[in-house]
């Protein structure tokens, strides 16, 4: 059986390399922020499993939908961010 369309991937992101390296923070201590936050598990709405930064999932017909219509307020009101690939 097909899966419903649309079909929406999504990527993970806990943390922005651009952000991190515009902050003043000595390279060590950066270099261990961003292990800790590569390593770290989220979890995305409506994806049963969890997630690392980097990582890619994909969602299909209503569930696809909602969560890309709720992508901004999501995205403002945590660390992790979810982008459509």
């Amino acid at each position: 059986m097909a899966n419903p369309t649309p079909a929406i991937t999504f990527r993970v992101k806990t943390y922005d390399p651009i952000k991190l390296s515009s902050m003043l923070i000595p390279d060590q201590d950066r270099n261990n922020i961003i292990r800790q936050m590569e390593n770290q598990t989220v979890w995305a709405p409506y994806w049963p499993y969890s997630l690392k930064h980097g990582d890619e999932f994909t969602l299909y017909g209503e569930q696809a939908l909602r969560l890309s219509r709720e992508l901004d307020q999501l995205n403002a009101h945590n660390n992790t961010t979810l982008e459509i690939v």
